[in-house]
């Protein structure tokens, strides 16, 4: 990993969850997390997808490789998680571009300790809960927010500090605001610049974390599993929500357009990780959970076409390391067909 990015607010905390507790420590140098006193160490990566600009393929009918090869599979996040089955696997959660999961952008939705994620039952921390609490507790205490941890984890740090683009888009404790252009040039420049530099984006990925969190009825903690599991903390933007209240469709248009670039690199930057982290020859399991449906609004053509999208833009290699599957939420039924249909039509 190259040099941490990020201020470090904190390189040692402690965390809590279901009547155990410990201390997690962090080294800078080369991103370990102790998830707990002499217990398993964890590793945090940040580096940006590449230093060229990425090449998004155009929208089309059909895309070969996911109709292929991209599985849709019905379940739950954090049985997932926790079947063995999975161990070594690598699961994209939805959270926000700071890594942490906040039910909204204002200031009284922020989270400070791993126990109040019991109380959203949404697929991203589900996901946390599900895994050792070292690692989610780190991450709640380095996001970046906007009063008290200005410089702290940020997928988009670089994007942010883009001419043009930052008169436009600013982050909000994670959630990504998107202001009206006032003509459509200047939509066009901003989107150009978007395209220019998508590449600085982050994933933001926890390796080799136990799955020993809690049961998926949250009952209890699963201390007894040792298989390990990655995690990328990704976030999609708001599309006509939140703080995105654009004045006509020609803004939700805007929006739905950052949105979807933002939603491909962050889903690509996930399994070029995911094909670099193995040796050659063998191949690794990725989980895409679908990042933006619900109240965040976006289309499910954008999310579908994230993933495809994500997966055309490997190369042969990468490609031929990687067993991919969308994870639809097992509680819906459309949820599955729709992905199904948009991704195999």
């Amino acid at each position: 990993m190259a040099a941490f990015p990020f201020q470090l607010y904190k390189d040692k905390g402690d965390w809590y969850l279901d009547e155990s507790s410990g201390c997690y420590a962090f080294d800078v140098s080369d991103g370990t997390l102790e998830l707990e006193a002499g217990g398993a160490k964890a590793r945090f990566f940040c580096d940006a997808i590449g230093t060229t600009p990425l090449q998004l393929p155009p929208d089309q009918p059909v895309y070969p490789r996911a109709k292929e090869r991209l599985e849709v599979k019905s379940s739950e996040i954090m049985k997932e998680i926790q079947s063995e089955d999975n161990n070594g696997a690598l699961f994209v959660l939805p959270s926000q571009l700071n890594g942490a999961e906040y039910t909204s952008h204002e200031k009284h939705a922020i989270v400070h300790s791993l126990e109040e994620y019991m109380r959203d039952n949404t697929g991203g921390p589900r996901g946390q809960l599900a895994v050792h609490p070292g690692a989610g507790q780190f991450i709640i205490d380095n996001a970046a927010e906007n009063v008290k941890k200005p410089q702290g984890i940020n997928a988009i740090d670089q994007l942010l500090q883009v001419e043009v683009i930052k008169e436009f888009l600013e982050l909000k404790n994670g959630y990504l605001a998107i202001k009206d252009p006032k003509s459509k040039e200047i939509e066009e420049e901003v989107l150009a610049r978007i395209d220019q530099h998508l590449h600085t984006l982050r994933p933001l990925v926890m390796e080799d974390i136990p799955a020993s969190g809690l049961t998926p009825n949250k009952g209890r903690r699963a201390a007894e599993l040792t298989h390990k599991v990655g995690l990328v903390y990704a976030s999609a933007v708001p599309v006509q929500s939140y703080m995105n209240r654009g004045r006509d469709a020609g803004s939700k248009e805007f929006q739905a357009e950052i949105a979807g670039k933002i939603l491909i690199a962050q889903y690509y930057g996930a399994l070029q990780h995911a094909a670099r982290s193995i040796p050659g020859g063998a191949r690794r399991t990725v989980y895409l959970m679908p990042l933006g449906g619900g109240v965040f609004n976006n289309p499910w053509d954008k999310i579908a076409s994230g993933m495809a999208k994500a997966m055309e833009m490997l190369d042969e290699e990468s490609f031929a390391k990687l067993d991919v599957k969308a994870l639809a939420w097992e509680g819906s039924r459309s949820e599955k067909d729709t992905l199904e249909r948009l991704l195999r039509p």
